[in-house]
C-alpha cells in the first residue's frame, strides 16, 4: 500500500475523497498510511499524546473491505483524531492533564464519606 502524496493528504474532504473511495481508486488504509507518516515527520509539535498506528491500519483494512462489498456507512474512510476529553475503550483517557485523574480520586473519596478539597 502507497502514501497519498501530502500535498493531496493535507486537504482532505468528504466531497472530494469519497467517491475514491467508495470506487476502489483511494484505499484507506492509504490514506491512513499518509496520515501516519505525517504525524511522526511533525512530532514536534506535540500534537497528538497518543497515536495507535496499528489499531487505526487493522481498522483501515477492515473500512477498505467494507466498503469494497458496498457495506460501508455513510463516514467509512474519513480520518479523524480525537480529542482526549473522549474516552476511547481500552485506551487512557486523562483530558490532557491530571485533573481528570484528581477529579476521579476526590469522587471517589467523597463517596466514602469524605469532603476532600484539594488545590492543582
Amino acid at each position: 500500500m502507497g502514501f497519498v502524496p501530502l500535498s493531496r493528504s493535507s486537504v482532505f474532504s468528504y466531497t472530494g475523497l469519497r467517491p475514491e473511495l467508495q470506487t476502489g481508486t483511494l484505499k484507506v488504509e492509504s490514506l491512513v498510511l499518509s496520515t501516519l507518516k505525517r504525524i511522526q515527520e511533525q512530532q514536534d509539535l506535540n500534537a497528538f499524546l497518543s497515536v495507535f498506528p496499528e489499531r487505526a491500519i487493522d481498522k483501515a483494512r477492515e473500512v477498505d473491505e467494507k466498503l469494497s462489498q458496498g457495506r460501508a456507512g455513510a463516514l467509512a474512510g474519513m480520518i479523524m483524531a480525537v480529542k482526549d476529553l473522549i474516552a476511547m475503550k481500552g485506551q487512557r483517557l486523562t483530558c490532557g492533564s491530571r485533573m481528570s485523574i484528581m477529579c476521579l480520586l476526590s469522587a471517589r473519596l467523597r463517596s466514602k464519606g469524605l469532603k476532600p478539597k484539594m488545590s492543582l
